[in-house]
């Protein structure tokens, strides 16, 4: 089910279909991060619909490549781990093919621009549709670079990744093109990557994440009970960030907003909650 403003469409799934994921980053990895937890419980959620799956993505963090077969059979390519590179390009576009010859797939999924290989090099060829589910835009991309922390080596650190930046937005910018459907988790998201990218209304969808109401839900009492674990008056101001604890997450925005609270006579409580942990 699509849901957007831009398009509505819906169907029922009664067939199922092979399905190649093509993702940088998955749980094994051990980051802990949004978009690793957002594949495993899609692809989950696809295959318990009858659909069968198959993930791409580079080498385990040991470097080391190889096939690991299970309920989510995932091929760990001979590229530098968790980021993108053209050995990616190259390794991901030539075992897809190869696979595809063996068993054709159905679609590729891609995880943000993890199919730029794929659309470049094979797509027209081979026409399997792409579908690309974005987490950020390479506009929100450069915002993060130019305002991040300001030292001497996140600057150094900044500048030395300045051509491959450029060289990731002009492959991007060709091959999002080629896409056969884009899909955003809020509207903002959507009209940057549509006109970074340059599509059709029709193939640009938002489809808002979802959230599981049984866990998250109002709950007073726990929340006074932590307000009271942590030394927090029962009518303090909490500011909460939730997310894996890195510079890219920009925790430290969260921080410099509540020296800004505290210079202006506010009293306020932060509260760092990183994914996969326990505590807070």
């Amino acid at each position: 089910f699509f849901s957007s403003r831009r398009r509505h469409t819906r169907w029922n799934c009664d067939w199922s279909s092979d399905v190649c994921s093509s993702d940088l980053v998955l749980a094994a990895h051990g980051l802990g991060g949004g978009m690793e937890v957002h594949t495993a419980q899609l692809a989950a959620g696809l295959q318990r619909q009858g659909h069968e799956i198959c993930a791409l993505t580079t080498a385990r963090p040991d470097g080391k490549p190889g096939v690991e077969m299970g309920p989510l059979t995932t091929h760990f390519l001979p590229a530098p781990p968790t980021r993108y590179s053209r050995a990616w390009w190259v390794a991901s576009d030539e075992v897809f093919c190869r696979l595809h010859a063996a068993r054709p797939f159905d679609v590729v999924w891609s995880q943000s621009a993890g199919a730029i290989g794929y659309l470049l090099r094979s797509r027209a060829r081979l026409g399997v549709p792409c579908v690309a589910i974005m987490h950020g835009s390479m506009r929100a991309e450069w915002r993060r670079r130019a305002f991040g922390l300001p030292s001497p080596r996140s600057l150094a650190r900044v500048a030395a990744q300045i051509p491959s930046a450029l060289t990731f937005t002009w492959l991007w910018r060709r091959a999002g093109p080629l896409l056969d459907a884009c899909v955003a988790p809020t509207e903002e998201l959507a009209h940057e990557n549509q006109a970074e990218l340059h599509l059709a209304d029709d193939r640009m969808h938002v489809v808002p994440w979802g959230v599981d109401t049984a866990r998250f839900r109002p709950q007073p009492e726990a929340g006074q009970a932590v307000r009271l674990r942590l030394g927090i008056p029962a009518d303090g101001t909490v500011l909460l960030s939730v997310g894996r604890l890195s510079q890219q997450k920009g925790q430290h925005l969260a921080i410099e907003a509540l020296a800004q609270l505290q210079e202006a006579g506010q009293t306020a409580w932060l509260l760092l909650a990183e994914i996969g942990r326990a505590h807070v």
